[in-house]
């Protein structure tokens, strides 16, 4: 069966090395999330290299059709997100929130308003005015959970009222911060449904730990 040429703007969410290509997990707003491999890739910054890194927002080319994954002919980077790969913190929060993608959608899968929410994170993140905390993740996981219909209600979190009130008000769109105490609760209890989900825990989440850590 022939393939046929397809662009498309994708966030990456993950890449792989296998011999000399590359397997590169994308996430596009039409498609939702799936694999591609990109020949050559190993060898061939001119054509990828920095367009296929995790976290970018790319232009791509693929050839779709037939059997196996999709072909990753070309691709042109849309925002590189410089500002978050350069703050160690602020590209392990960006990490961490590729990472939920990837334990709540499963392959070739797509949820609705997943590919949106990822890149107003992704883009708030980049922004070198915007005070980073673990706040900007856990309102992430929060709306990535609803989105799949995973979350109940927030009355059922084991959060105090503060907690809760201002979770109430991120959902209708005011930003305040946490409470250190109610921040680690309400992580745990979102995490655990995460991983709950997905049958694995957040690999990333040891890293981001250690970063916060050091604030």
């Amino acid at each position: 069966m022939s393939r046929s040429r397809h662009s498309v703007e994708a966030i990456v969410l993950a890449s792989q090395e296998a011999r000399a290509d590359r397997v590169i997990t994308l996430l596009t707003e039409e498609q939702g999330r799936f694999p591609s491999y990109a020949k050559g890739a190993m060898g061939s910054t001119r054509r990828f290299g920095a367009h296929v890194e995790p976290l970018t927002c790319s232009q791509v080319e693929l050839a779709v059709g037939g059997s196996g994954m999709p072909k990753l002919l070309s691709a042109t980077t849309v925002q590189t997100h410089a500002v978050l790969k350069a703050d160690l913190l602020r590209f392990s929060l960006a990490s961490t929130m590729c990472e939920v993608v990837l334990h709540l959608v499963p392959e070739h899968g797509r949820e609705e308003g997943v590919y949106a929410l990822l890149k107003r994170a992704l883009g708030h993140l980049n922004r070198p005015d915007v005070e980073t905390s673990e706040d900007h993740l856990l309102l992430f996981e929060l709306k990535m959970l609803s989105l799949g219909g995973m979350l109940p209600e927030l009355g059922q979190l084991r959060v105090d009222s503060a907690v809760q009130s201002t979770l109430e008000a991120w959902l209708s769109g005011t930003w305040r911060p946490l409470h250190r105490e109610g921040r680690g609760r309400l992580a745990h209890q979102l995490e655990t449904r995460i991983q709950d989900a997905s049958g694995r825990a957040l690999k990333s989440r040891a890293f981001l730990d250690q970063m916060l850590d050091e604030r």
